[in-house]
């Protein structure tokens, strides 16, 4: 996920009841969320009238020609300062435990594919992401929210709480 436009992350077994098997990740720029009658979806956008779930539904169907049957919001995360001019983006995580229809070989962005869980810290990843990833796939159900600011393109802290 170098660009967080859109990244699954699951395993090869093609089974569509895969709990905690796929990931999807939605930055808002603050800067331009007044900015209605859309909201950026990184590249992307969704209507005012579509909330961070709705968005992610059509996103993963758009992208990823599967249709989510449920999501589960794993997280929150407040970038200050990582936009390209410096913006501040919020983020909403989630994971997709049960889906229907079969995954696209590929979309405009590339090839898709499915990656065991052990194996998506050796993709690469954003500094941040190896901060965060492994609550996504934990075992505590209580979302997580965080906070990690970076400056110049490089991550400068990060914390978070649950609950």
């Amino acid at each position: 996920m170098t660009d967080y436009g859109t990244g699954l992350a699951g395993d090869r077994s093609g089974g569509k009841q895969n709990p905690s098997r796929g990931l999807e990740c939605v930055r808002f720029s603050l800067a331009n969320a007044p900015s209605c009658p859309t909201h950026p979806f990184s590249r992307r956008s969704a209507t005012c009238s579509e909330d961070a779930a709705a968005g992610m539904r059509r996103e993963i169907r758009e992208e990823a020609g599967i249709e989510c049957l449920d999501l589960i919001l794993r997280g929150t995360i407040s970038w200050p300062g990582f936009g390209k001019t410096g913006e501040d983006w919020f983020g909403f995580l989630f994971i997709v435990p049960r889906f229907e229809g079969a995954l696209l070989e590929r979309n405009p962005e590339g090839t898709l594919e499915w990656v065991e869980i052990e194996k998506v810290e050796k993709l690469p990843l954003w500094e941040g992401d190896r901060s965060f990833l492994p609550l996504l796939f934990d075992a505590d159900p209580r979302p997580f929210h965080g906070v990690m600011p970076y400056r110049d393109g490089r991550m400068l802290s990060w914390a978070y709480t649950r609950g």
